[in-house]
């Protein structure tokens, strides 16, 4: 077991992208059938999570084997670049209507939804026929609602973003420098000398992808355990006024209202920050074209991104 040769100068990396969000969920179809409000998959290396083989989803690194003295070496030959992202599946835009649903079936339906403590009354009694449109509504607004879920996934991008660094990103640059250093394991069978070399990386493929998966899949129980990752709950339901529609209002957690206020204050100062560079390369682009080279200081923003300019 040792090092050998000059270190190569090749580097490798987890190529991590931002995934596509997509408005397609019917939230008729969440209260109805049990259908999420939001889903965000992770995608590595082309298999989707949950719903593939953990234990498959790393690509394992090209190894090199050379018998010594009736004794097996191995080293690093080439370390790929595992790709990860996602895809994230949001509530479709409103109105969420479903046209014509049995009383029967709309009542038992909201009826199921209920927490037992709750105090809600569904306005439709247990002999009532006919038919009636079952419409869900967000509160405050239908896009409020459909944008708390789009913060609420961002809270398992965030898990995903940080399990890379915690699990992938680690036994990818061990690998890296086991390659560049030229690291070699020698042992009586080819098993046993790439056992002795995965220990130095931190795990096998197998290992680690299991790792990786079971961490984000953790995560994201622990998140929905909390009062900010819970489901949304239904906060009242009512007839129109003519009685042809049963109103189903559906709230978010206060926490997660909370964090989507904090996500939209910081959209909004960001914002005002791009507003005010985009001022300022107007007026120094201004300036330039006429022949201006004095800067007006009275701005504490503009002096600054002038000068820095300058």
């Amino acid at each position: 077991m040792g090092r050998r040769g000059a270190p190569s100068l090749v580097q490798r990396k987890i190529d991590y992208r931002d995934g596509v969000h997509s408005w397609v969920i019917d939230p008729v179809e969440s209260i109805t059938r049990g259908v999420d409000f939001g889903v965000t998959p992770v995608i590595v290396n082309g298999q989707e999570f949950p719903g593939g083989d953990s234990s498959r989803a790393l690509i394992a690194p090209a190894l090199q084997f050379e018998a010594e003295r009736g004794w097996i070496g191995v080293s690093v030959a080439a370390v790929p670049v595992q790709t990860v992202t996602y895809r994230m599946e949001l509530p479709a835009p409103p109105p969420w209507v479903r046209a014509g649903v049995s009383k029967e079936r709309a009542r038992s339906t909201v009826v199921m939804q209920l927490d037992r403590y709750s105090q809600v009354q569904v306005p439709i009694g247990p002999s009532e026929t006919g038919t009636i449109d079952f419409q869900v509504r967000g509160v405050p607004t239908d896009l409020d609602f459909a944008q708390m879920v789009e913060t609420h996934e961002e809270v398992h991008v965030a898990d995903l973003k940080q399990t890379i660094q915690e699990i992938l990103r680690p036994w990818d640059e061990r690998l890296q420098r086991l390659q560049r250093e030229e690291f070699r394991v020698t042992a009586p069978s080819r098993q046993a000398a790439e056992a002795a070399l995965y220990e130095q990386a931190g795990g096998t493929p197998s290992e680690v992808g299991q790792r990786f998966v079971e961490a984000l899949r953790y995560k994201g129980k622990a998140f929905h355990r909390t009062a900010t990752g819970a489901s949304p709950t239904i906060v009242s339901v009512e007839k129109s006024l003519l009685g042809g529609t049963l109103y189903v209002n559906l709230r978010h957690p206060v926490g997660l209202a909370e964090l989507h206020r904090a996500k939209l204050e910081r959209r909004r100062e960001e914002e005002l920050r791009r507003r005010a560079l985009d001022r300022a390369i107007a007026i120094w682009t201004y300036n330039r074209s006429q022949g201006v080279v004095s800067i007006n200081t009275s701005g504490e923003g503009n002096r600054y991104i002038l000068n820095e300019m300058l």
